[in-house]
């Protein structure tokens, strides 16, 4: 007997993108905005060679945003009928 959970269904997929689109997109938001943006050019953190968060920042949002859209690509598994997916016409 296996004891590995079953697998998930095609539905839940999109119900859990949209519950990480909720926690990443606010991070990155706060990260961007905070850091980069207020953090960067208000307080002037650049110029700072003991106190510069921008170079971690910028790597916590590219992250954070290729996790969100590698959950948003495309997946077979969602779709009902066996059919290979067609590409529309350009």
């Amino acid at each position: 007997m296996s004891s590995s959970p079953a697998p998930a269904e095609p539905a839940a997929a999109p119900r859990r993108a949209r519950w990480l689109a909720l926690g990443t997109l606010p991070v990155v938001a706060a990260v961007l905005v905070g850091i980069i943006a207020i953090g960067g050019e208000w307080f002037q953190m650049w110029r700072s060679t003991a106190w510069n968060g921008e170079d971690a920042a910028l790597r916590s949002s590219i992250l954070a945003l290729f996790a969100l859209a590698f959950v948003y690509l495309p997946s077979r598994s969602w779709t009902t009928s066996d059919e290979p997916h067609e590409r529309a016409p350009v």
